[in-house]
C-alpha cells in the first residue's frame, strides 16, 4: 500500500493539465459560436447546434451524444461546469494521465446524454455528465488505493457529490438523469483503462468494456421510454 501511494505522489507532480485547458478552451469557443448564432437560451437553435434531442438522436443522429456536453444554455450554466472542471480535471489528468482523461471525459459525456435519452424526454445540453464522470473515476482510486483516498479526498468529495446531487433534485431545470449516467459512465471508463500507473487487472478492464458497451447498445436498441 505504502509503494502505491508512493506512486501516485510522485505522478501527481508530474505535468501541467494540458488536456483539461484544451477542453475548457473547446468549450467556451462553442458557446462563443452559440453567441454569434443566438443560440442561448433559445431552445430551436440548441437543437440545430447538436443538443439532446430525442426525435432525431432515434433518427440516427447518435453524435449528438457528444455534442450536447459542447453546447450550454447560458452563461451561469458554463460558469458553473467550467469551474468543476478546471477545479477536478487537472487531478484527474495527473492520476491517469491526458489521454486516459480525455477518453473518460468523452465516455462519461456520452453515458450522460444516453441515461437523458433514455429516461428523459426533454431537450438538454450541458458537460454536467462529463463532469460527474470525472468524479466517478475516484472510486476506482477508492478500490485501488483506500487510504490514499481518504487521506487526499475524504468527506470532501462526498458533500461535493451530495451537494450537486440535492441541487439537481431541487432545481427542476436540471437534468439529473445525465448526471447519473456521467458517474457511471465514469466509473466503467477508470475500470476500463485503469488507474494511474498501478497494477490494474485485466478481468476489471474486460468487464468495464463489456458494461460501458453494452449499456449503450441496449439504449440506443430499446430506445427513450420516457415522453
Amino acid at each position: 500500500m505504502e509503494e502505491n501511494r508512493g506512486r501516485v505522489l510522485l505522478y501527481l507532480n508530474k505535468k501541467k493539465p494540458w488536456m483539461t485547458y484544451i477542453l475548457i478552451g473547446i468549450t467556451v469557443a462553442v458557446y462563443v459560436l452559440e453567441l454569434i448564432f443566438g443560440a442561448v437560451d433559445d431552445t430551436y437553435r440548441l437543437v440545430l447546434m447538436g443538443a439532446k434531442f430525442n426525435p432525431l438522436i432515434q433518427a440516427g443522429q447518435y453524435w449528438r451524444f457528444l455534442t450536447s456536453a459542447l453546447l450550454h444554455a447560458n452563461i451561469a450554466h458554463i460558469a458553473m461546469n467550467m469551474v468543476s472542471l478546471y477545479l477536478w480535471g487537472p487531478t484527474i489528468e495527473t492520476l491517469y494521465g491526458k489521454w486516459k482523461m480525455l477518453c473518460i471525459y468523452i465516455i462519461s459525456a456520452v453515458m450522460g446524454t444516453a441515461l437523458s435519452y433514455f429516461l428523459s424526454p426533454y431537450v438538454s445540453v450541458g458537460a454536467s455528465g462529463a463532469i460527474f464522470g470525472l468524479f466517478g473515476t475516484l472510486i476506482s482510486i477508492r478500490i485501488d488505493a483506500p487510504d490514499f483516498f481518504k487521506k487526499v479526498f475524504g468527506k470532501q468529495l462526498a458533500m461535493l457529490i451530495g451537494i450537486n446531487v440535492l441541487n439537481g433534485i431541487l432545481n427542476r431545470g436540471i437534468d439529473n438523469f445525465g448526471h447519473i449516467g456521467g458517474f457511471i459512465g465514469g466509473v466503467l471508463a477508470s475500470e476500463m483503462l485503469g488507474t494511474f500507473k498501478m497494477k490494474h487487472s485485466a478481468l476489471r478492464t474486460i468487464m468495464g468494456a463489456v458494461l460501458l458497451s453494452g449499456i449503450l447498445l441496449a439504449i440506443i436498441v430499446i430506445g427513450p421510454v420516457a415522453g
